[in-house]
């Protein structure tokens, strides 16, 4: 056995044993050295099966594989399940083994995250639904925009508001009444004077007036 000097000794090996740090001492002796070899064959073997305990396809996964297999179970989805599905995550973990695995968080496309184009708008019966495998995104999702309210359906100072796809309301000023306002109320704003009462003979005003007046407006 040759015993080595105490500067030859590394300062990294003896850091990481006292057995390391020892078997290179001018005072080591041949047993001494047969422990470190020991400790270092057993200290590899457990290295290796650590190793060995996960598998070969496990050791090779890197990010950007995990991503495609992320990928590739998105396609797989949309296939079994007739619509549009998409990986939202890939990402790599550790089990209690020290092994990587990996994670994909896959999701369907829905139409709440369409834009819809110039002239069109969202179908709000859809928006939460799920997009058709051979769907057109923009068709299935959006329709044409609403132009109800241009054609001024509203009468008698009634203000227009889109519904839906393509409906309409009108809100109806005082005085008149109907789906585009079309029935007015002669008796709003009262022409009747001086306590007179106003009633509606088919769209006509009739004043019925206090004792004292009289006329079509009770003046």
């Amino acid at each position: 056995w040759r015993r080595f000097p105490a500067a030859a000794c590394p300062p990294a090996l003896g850091a990481i044993h006292p057995v390391a740090r020892s078997a290179y001492s001018p005072t080591s002796t041949p047993s001494t050295m047969i422990r470190l070899a020991v400790f270092a064959v057993v200290t590899a073997l457990l290295l290796a099966g650590a190793d060995a305990a996960c598998s070969r396809k496990s050791r090779r996964m890197t990010l950007y594989k995990c991503a495609e297999k992320c990928s590739d179970l998105a396609k797989l989805t949309t296939l079994r399940s007739g619509s549009l599905h998409k990986s939202k995550l890939a990402s790599l973990k550790k089990n209690r083994k020290g092994c990587k695995v990996c994670r994909c968080r896959v999701v369907p496309v829905r139409c709440k995250s369409v834009p819809c184009g110039p002239g069109l708008q969202p179908r709000p019966a859809r928006r939460s639904s799920p997009i058709p495998l051979h769907a057109d995104p923009e068709k299935f999702c959006c329709a044409p925009k609403n132009r109800a309210c241009e054609s001024g359906p509203c009468l008698n100072g009634g203000t227009c508001s889109t519904t839906g796809i393509n409906g309409f309301s009108c809100a109806c000023v005082a005085g008149s009444s109907g789906v585009t306002c079309e029935i007015a109320n002669p008796c709003a704003p009262d022409p009747c004077l001086n306590g007179g009462t106003c009633s509606n003979s088919n769209g006509t005003a009739t004043c019925l007036c206090s004792t004292g007046y009289s006329g079509d407006t009770c003046v």
